[in-house]
């Protein structure tokens, strides 16, 4: 009976689209509510809410992949599959070593960067917009409150003394998913803002609002995504120009050019490079090159990226870049799969949606970003399906609608 009941729920989520859209928004609202209750729930609280709208999530994942089949979502599942393959053959064949756990949080959170988009991608028309933008638009102010009126966050030895007090985040000392979540919003806002639904005269002020927020947070990663989202923004704008869609390759061979001048004038070791960067990336080539080829092509587990080096010889660190990342914990398989739920979400995006997909590229350069932290970027393939409705349904009409008609 319990199965007929079930089998009956799916089927009318399935057949009746208010159903679906109330689910979409209701687990948009529980995911702003998850945020920003973080840090102030018990841990126990905490997971039952988590595993609530990672359940929420995979129904309505599975809602998607059955009635609105995709080669987007096909990709996506294939990528998820062939990670947890990598899992499961790099435990059960101990390439990790005997310490190594199968830690369900840490693999539930990965499970949630595949589910996410399969979801928020098929169902874009349905997206609530003008509710949407006064989330948005909600998540930057109140987080902003939160953040100047907070304890400051100390951390000496940055460009400040203190940052901003954190409003979201597993480490209240670390300010890093607070940056992430007023920057996504700031997104959120600017695709809205492009198709009209939010005026420029709250629009701007709101972004720079944000920008403010996330310069005071310290966060290079999300400067970094800034700066990778408005240059692709301009670049789309302006490549009809000859020199504009020669200027990033001209870019980079300056940069390759200023960072040999710069070693080879200042005499500065190459590892201390990026705050300690280059010495982690170095370092997990070489273990790369040393490996067998089980652990190389498999990874060695969920978690098993925490390595010291001679910079952060203080304590264990991650990468600070998904790419080594994934090559390190489910190896070459796993760095394909990446590859093809990279190639899925570019293949979905409009092209005024496309910075948001070189924002998530540029960042995961640099540190263990958006790609490691699923629980928030939901925002982000929340901007991305945002994009794929402005574009499919309100910029060629743009003239006849009003915000009253997008929701």
């Amino acid at each position: 009976m319990l199965q007929s009941q079930t089998t009956g729920s799916l089927g009318r989520i399935r057949t009746d689209p208010a159903l679906v859209r109330a689910a979409v928004f209701a687990i948009i609202v529980g995911q702003y509510g998850y945020t920003f209750a973080f840090i102030h729930l018990p841990t126990d609280l905490r997971l039952a809410f988590a595993g609530a709208l990672l359940v929420a999530q995979t129904v309505l994942a599975g809602v998607a992949l059955t009635t609105r089949p995709s080669l987007a979502g096909g990709l996506i599942v294939i990528a998820a599959v062939m990670t947890f393959l990598c899992w499961g053959i790099s435990y059960g064949s101990g390439f990790g070593g005997s310490h190594v756990v199968l830690d369900l949080r840490i693999m539930s959170k990965d499970v949630q960067l595949f589910i996410a988009p399969i979801w928020l991608l098929a169902f874009w028309d349905v997206l609530r917009l003008r509710s949407i933008a006064l989330l948005a638009m909600g998540g930057i102010v109140v987080g902003g409150i939160l953040a100047l009126t907070g304890p400051p966050n100390p951390f000496p030895g940055e460009i400040w003394n203190t940052r901003f007090a954190v409003i979201t985040g597993l480490v209240t000392t670390v300010p890093f998913d607070s940056a992430f979540f007023i920057l996504l919003n700031a997104f959120i806002v600017d695709q809205l803002r492009r198709a009209g639904i939010i005026s420029p005269v709250i629009a701007w002020p709101l972004i720079a609002f944000a920008i403010v927020l996330i310069i005071g947070y310290q966060t290079r990663t999300a400067w970094v995504m800034l700066a990778a989202y408005y240059a692709t923004s301009l670049y789309h704008r302006w490549r009809h120009i000859d020199f504009v869609r020669a200027l990033p390759l001209v870019l980079l061979g300056l940069g390759a050019v200023s960072v040999i001048a710069f070693l080879a004038l200042s005499g500065e070791d190459i590892e201390r490079l990026g705050s300690g960067r280059m010495a982690s990336y170095i370092l997990r080539m070489e273990i790369l090159s040393n490996r067998d080829w089980g652990p190389l092509l498999f990874g060695s587990g969920p978690d098993t990226d925490k390595f010291r080096t001679a910079v952060w010889w203080w304590e264990e660190k991650d990468a600070h870049n998904d790419y080594l990342h994934v090559s390190i914990e489910t190896g070459l398989v796993g760095v394909l799969a990446l590859i093809i739920f990279l190639v899925a979400l570019y293949s979905k995006l409009p092209a005024f949606g496309k910075p948001l997909f070189f924002s998530l590229i540029a960042s995961s350069m640099f540190s263990n970003a958006l790609l490691s932290r699923p629980t928030l970027s939901i925002y982000l393939f929340l901007a991305m399906a945002v994009s794929i409705r402005l574009s499919g349904e309100i910029l060629p009409n743009r003239s006849h609608r009003t915000i009253a008609d997008q929701t």
